[in-house]
């Protein structure tokens, strides 16, 4: 009865270490995205050229999401945030991005650059032909660069890529967050999961009580 018990509670908690292993991490879900950790930079700002963290009139708030519209997307130009604290990745390994787009976007694909400490970065590319007028996810590995440090993230960049700055960059986010390449997309686990973990396994260790005062 004791091993059975022991056995019983070691499984519950290896899922529920598994689980959590896998937990996603929220970057910015984009509902205050104009604050002071933001600094903006070369042609996304437009008329804030120079990242002075001003209010600027092509990054405009919406209802729970950001619209970054009708900034041009040279390669050297970005909107980057800023944590408070340096986040720990643990072992996630890719960016999902919820996105949709806006009717002025002529822009092929939006990179997002993960920077740590010491300035070295890891970054994943979409492509903005998988996203349409509604809002939808898309999950890219990010590609390590120099000696990037997932426990010591300070910052996130979005920037356009078409060479030359001849597009436009017209799109919502309301959510950008890392995930493991080894959970889908959907499958990460939500608070209310652990609960239920915890109920079943409360529920199997009565059962098994039950069972061992019938003998």
């Amino acid at each position: 009865m004791k091993s059975k018990l022991t056995f019983l509670a070691f499984v519950s908690a290896a899922t529920f270490a598994a689980t959590a292993a896998h937990a996603q991490i929220t970057l910015n879900d984009f509902s205050s995205y104009e604050t002071p950790n933001t600094f903006f930079y070369g042609d996304w700002a437009l008329s804030n050229p120079f990242g002075d963290n001003l209010p600027v009139a092509t990054f405009t708030q919406g209802a729970g999401f950001y619209n970054f519209s009708g900034g041009s997307n040279a390669d050297d130009a970005f909107s980057e945030f800023f944590f408070d604290s340096p986040l720990d990745l643990g072992t996630n390994d890719q960016l999902t991005l919820s996105l949709k787009l806006l009717a002025g976007n002529t822009a092929d694909d939006l990179t997002v650059r993960l920077v740590d400490l010491n300035g070295d970065v890891a970054s994943a590319t979409f492509a903005l032909s998988d996203f349409s007028s509604s809002f939808a996810l898309a999950s890219h590995t990010f590609t390590p660069f120099g000696a990037f440090d997932p426990t010591d993230v300070v910052s996130f960049q979005i920037s356009g890529n078409v060479p030359g700055g001849g597009a436009m960059v017209d799109v919502a986010i309301d959510n950008l967050s890392v995930t493991s390449s080894t959970v889908p997309t959907g499958a990460v686990p939500e608070p209310s999961t652990y609960g239920l973990l915890g109920a079943v396994s409360l529920a199997a260790l009565a059962f098994w009580r039950r069972k061992a005062t019938r003998r």
